[in-house]
């Protein structure tokens, strides 16, 4: 069974952007460079809050959270990374601090291996029990094949913000 996502396997999406994103299909279809360049970042530039709301590790640290809570959490089961990289960067949370430089290299390195690991799961069919959910940007999610496929639509969104995020920097 191959994981896909848009007939793209998954682990293009983000396990290739370690590669400097020279894959065909970066993450969200062209934007790996954007993406790539986040996370060679100087640490420096993660936590300025250009909007009192909102910073680029928040919106990559969302990334991973929220595939955790669509992919595992909706499916009955543990997330895979620790809660503390999860409940903090959900939908309705902003930035409450700063986060030091050992931190935002864990979350850039969540950020690849959490596909690498959901790739693993679903190999393995750990999703049989999926609840079925309706995100807030009303697309319903009845098993984890809707979830993964819903996770490249979330990321084009985040990659725009964090795109505009960098300009401000």
């Amino acid at each position: 069974m191959s994981m896909r996502i848009l007939n793209v396997p998954l682990r293009l999406n983000r396990a290739c952007l370690a590669r400097r994103g020279s894959c065909v299909h970066g993450m969200t279809y062209g934007a790996s460079g954007h993406i790539w360049r986040i996370l060679i970042n100087d640490c420096a530039t993660m936590n300025i809050d250009q909007h009192d709301n909102n910073n680029i590790i928040w919106n990559l640290a969302h990334l991973t959270a929220t595939q955790q809570r669509i992919c595992y959490l909706r499916a009955g089961l543990k997330p895979v990374v620790q809660e503390h990289y999860v409940t903090p960067f959900l939908s309705g949370t902003k930035p409450e601090g700063l986060i030091d430089s050992a931190e935002i290299e864990t979350i850039k390195s969540l950020f690849i291996s959490s596909v690498e690991e959901l790739e693993s799961d679903y190999k393995k069919s750990f999703f049989p029990n999926y609840e079925e959910y309706t995100t807030r940007y009303g697309v319903t999610l009845t098993n984890i094949d809707d979830a993964i496929n819903f996770l490249p639509y979330h990321e084009g969104y985040h990659t725009g913000v964090i795109i505009e995020l960098m300009k401000l920097v």
